[in-house]
């Protein structure tokens, strides 16, 4: 399992929370904590611009090209994109994913080329509330479906975002969704502290499901988790040891 760390992107600061008022984190420069959590080592950042989703393309590209010059980690971008120009423009600025919003769906020319032509640098995050999600405004349907027929597309993973009102994550929906689709899943929200953490290994460890990794932001900023811990307990690159055996989760 690898873990990524995110980077919320809003006129070229970082900010804490996406919603409802964009608060800008004091004395936190984007480079300068991509290069932290390079060093701690995370195996992907992941850079929001969120700008670029007030807009539907990229907006804070400059930095963005920054970060990705200062670290070796690599960097998978989610800013709003629904065009493959602007799609082609980020891979050549340095991205090495591409996140788009489930609300691209309703762009099925747009989502088959990319599938065909970038399946490996293509990444879907669905906001998932009971195992439904928001195609448009005025339609949802379930992630299993959807997810079973973009594989046949040529869909390689998804992130899995719990948007539902519930404050714990919801561990049973994800492992529904796991047992009905072949592609590795990232999660996203609501891993909080250690104990979310440990919750999501055991299920994937004791249920088999295939979690790639897991994409932590705001309890980074606010040292609620302690990067270093994380990667320690779920054994990810670059720290190896038997930290917690099967046989003490299972």
């Amino acid at each position: 399992m690898e873990v990524i760390g995110a980077i919320n992107l809003y006129n070229s600061e970082c900010i804490d929370t996406l919603e409802p008022d964009y608060n800008i984190i004091q004395d936190c420069k984007p480079i300068n904590l991509a290069i932290k959590w390079n060093n701690i080592g995370v195996n992907w950042i992941h850079l929001v611009d969120v700008n670029g989703f007030r807009e539907r393309k990229p907006i804070n590209i400059e930095i963005i090209k920054s970060i990705i010059s200062k670290v070796n980690v690599p960097i998978e971008v989610a800013s709003g994109i629904e065009d493959i120009e602007s799609f082609e423009d980020m891979l050549a600025a340095g991205a090495d994913r591409i996140v788009l919003d489930n609300k691209v769906l309703a762009n099925t020319e747009f989502i088959k080329r990319v599938l065909q032509e970038y399946p490996e640098k293509t990444v879907i995050l669905f906001n998932v509330n009971s195992g439904m999600v928001e195609v448009d405004g005025n339609y949802q349907d379930n992630i299993s479906d959807i997810v079973k027929n973009l594989e046949k597309q040529g869909l390689r993973r998804i992130i899995y975002r719990d948007a539902s009102a519930n404050y714990k994550f919801n561990y049973e929906d994800l492992a529904a969704l796991a047992g009905n689709i072949t592609v590795p899943i990232i999660t996203c929200g609501k891993l909080n502290d250690m104990e979310s953490i440990k919750k999501l290994k055991e299920i994937a460890e004791c249920e088999n499901v295939d979690i790639e990794g897991m994409i932590l932001s705001k309890p980074l900023y606010d040292n609620s988790l302690d990067l270093f811990e994380v990667i320690k307990l779920i054994e990810a690159y670059p720290y190896v040891g038997d930290f917690y055996s099967r046989e003490d989760i299972c």
